[in-house]
């Protein structure tokens, strides 16, 4: 029998007394059937779960564990749940993290009362930690389409725009999948509960470096742009050419923000992203300013950046751009 959700964590580093923590909360839940639930443990690398029966304590839960020795990373780890999976809708959890409250799953059950989504959303809290050691939390609204957390995924929806998760991203493999998947969706679900914990984990590639070693890994980014730009000029040609322009307004402040760790790599994969949807640059080129001016504006982050490096940065693509031209001809 087809279950209603399969929740998918991977995991790498945790014993099976951390992962309880997350289980537990699944575990916990209440007002829902049980039956309709499936738990898919990824083991990617690391620490493996060696007892036949780690969990004993976890009675509500029905969990099936796969393991691999070499490290593929999250990506790979949460397709692979997704092949093993027979849930109707997927959900992923991070391993380290677990559901808000005891009825956060019920929340998602009422959701599909009166039919099916593509996508569902409720709302998350983020665990973070100040200069002083002090714990803070920060609450994220259902608008949040850059990570997969406090959401379902429709198994159906996804086959239909042949989604999956990319093997090849160790970081920002959310940008891509998630942003792909809600940005395609014409049925979304919303509620405002909050029913998932990101709690802080200083292990956590996303804090090393006050998180700007992610940040400054901008061939991943741009290649997790490209995937979803790919995306759009198939299923939703007419965004295109908004997305391409949001794509490079934010490049220019981002380059700028957080410099590529390889710049040779970065170049490699924004040239390429360039040129695959050069048809686009002609359209876009003329409205670069107001659009990065609008970035400016709207994230904290660029506020202390101006267009002053703008016109260089368009005359630079214009060469780039002339110059791949007379290689191809």
């Amino acid at each position: 029998m087809q279950k209603q959700v399969s929740i998918i964590v991977p995991f790498h580093g945790e014993t099976e007394a951390q992962l309880g923590i997350c289980l537990s909360s699944i575990n916990n839940q209440i007002g829902i059937d049980f039956k309709q639930v499936e738990v898919i443990l990824i083991g990617d690398g690391g620490l493996k779960v060696d007892d036949q029966d780690p969990f004993p304590y976890l009675a509500n839960l029905d969990i099936k564990i796969y393991e691999y020795d070499v490290v593929k990373g999250p990506g790979f780890a949460r397709s692979m749940g997704m092949f093993m999976a027979t849930g109707k809708y997927f959900m992923f959890v991070d391993a380290d993290d677990q559901l808000h409250y005891v009825g956060a799953l019920l929340d998602f059950f009422n959701a599909i009362k009166h039919g099916d989504h593509q996508v569902i959303i409720g709302r998350y809290i983020n665990q973070i930690r100040n200069d002083q050691g002090d714990f803070k939390y920060y609450t994220h609204g259902y608008n949040d389409w850059n990570v997969a957390y406090a959401k379902w995924f429709n198994r159906d929806y996804l086959d239909s725009i042949k989604l999956s998760w990319s093997e090849r991203l160790q970081v920002h493999e959310d940008t891509y999948f998630v942003s792909t998947a809600c940005e395609l969706a014409t049925d979304i679900a919303t509620f405002n509960p909050i029913v998932y914990t990101h709690l802080w984990n200083e292990h956590s590639i996303t804090h090393e470096d006050d998180g700007q070693k992610v940040h400054r890994q901008l061939d991943q980014w741009v290649f997790a742009k490209r995937l979803y730009l790919g995306k759009i000029a198939k299923y939703r040609p007419e965004n295109l050419t908004a997305d391409y322009l949001d794509y490079m307004a934010d490049i220019y402040l981002r380059y700028q923000a957080s410099p590529p760790l390889d710049a040779q790599a970065f170049r490699k994969e924004h040239n390429q992203l360039f040129f695959e949807f050069a048809d686009q640059w002609e359209q876009i080129k003329d409205n670069m300013p107001d659009a990065v001016n609008a970035r400016i504006q709207g994230n904290i982050r660029y506020r202390s950046f101006t267009t002053k490096g703008l016109g260089k940065f368009i005359e630079s693509q214009d060469a780039v751009l002339q110059e791949h031209a007379a290689q191809v001809r």
